[in-house]
């Protein structure tokens, strides 16, 4: 999928609830990715208010040529892949290379916030009787992201957020496309729009407070590198 096109349809996304969501912030743009790839799926771009507080221009949000105008900068920023040089990625490079395979990272709702409960808050997911229900603004990103992904048509796909995971879980059931579970190969399933069946594992976040520790991640690394490499 071309880049024009995603920026198009998540400049259609913005400019239809940036009013009713509350919305302040430019939507993260997600860089032109190489298909093929091991994807590494997250909930929400995070963003940090005290360290991006001399550029609150630049992020803020606006409808108009300065959309597209920003769109440029990120897209030219992301050029050279130096986010493959933040610390954050580091895991997920190294399974990349377990798996000689470019590394690529999308997250399923473009909204800029650290804190995901107010994300949620924000996105219009909330829960009723163990159902995760979605706002017209949340199934408009979780739809183009799926749209991507099946683009990408990855080798393998890591969702990498507890709260990710129970979200495209559901959202997939929704859409007719269930994850398959492969009780003996000990991962699962994700099914592309053209019936192609791709591994896809669910796991907790990579660095943080809560991140996975050292030897469950060896244990996932190795499993991934089996399911892409053999």
């Amino acid at each position: 999928m071309e880049a024009e096109v995603i920026n198009s349809k998540i400049f259609e996304i913005w400019n239809t609830y940036s009013a009713p969501c509350n919305l302040h912030l430019m939507p993260w743009i997600p860089w032109s990715m190489e298909k093929n790839c091991a994807l590494f799926i997250g909930m929400n771009p995070s963003f940090d208010k005290a360290a991006q507080r001399d550029q609150t221009d630049y992020y803020k949000w606006n409808s108009g040529n300065k959309y597209y105008e920003f769109v440029h900068k990120e897209m030219t920023k992301n050029a050279n892949r130096l986010w493959q040089k933040n610390r954050f990625y580091k895991r997920m490079l190294d399974i990349g290379i377990d798996c000689s395979t470019p590394v690529e990272h999308l997250d399923l709702f473009l909204l800029r916030e650290t804190n995901q409960n107010k994300a949620k808050d924000l996105l219009g997911i909330y829960e009723v009787d163990n159902m995760i229900m979605f706002s017209d603004f949340a199934l408009g990103q979780l739809n183009l992201a799926l749209d991507i992904i099946d683009d990408l048509n990855p080798k393998a796909i890591v969702v990498a957020n507890a709260s990710a995971s129970s979200i495209l879980i559901q959202f997939l059931d929704s859409k007719g496309r269930g994850i398959i579970h492969l009780k003996e190969e000990g991962y699962h399933l994700f099914q592309r729009k053209d019936g192609n069946q791709i591994p896809i594992f669910f796991s907790s976040m990579f660095s943080g407070q809560r991140a996975l520790d050292v030897y469950s991640f060896e244990r996932l690394r190795w499993h991934i590198a089996k399911a892409v490499v053999g």
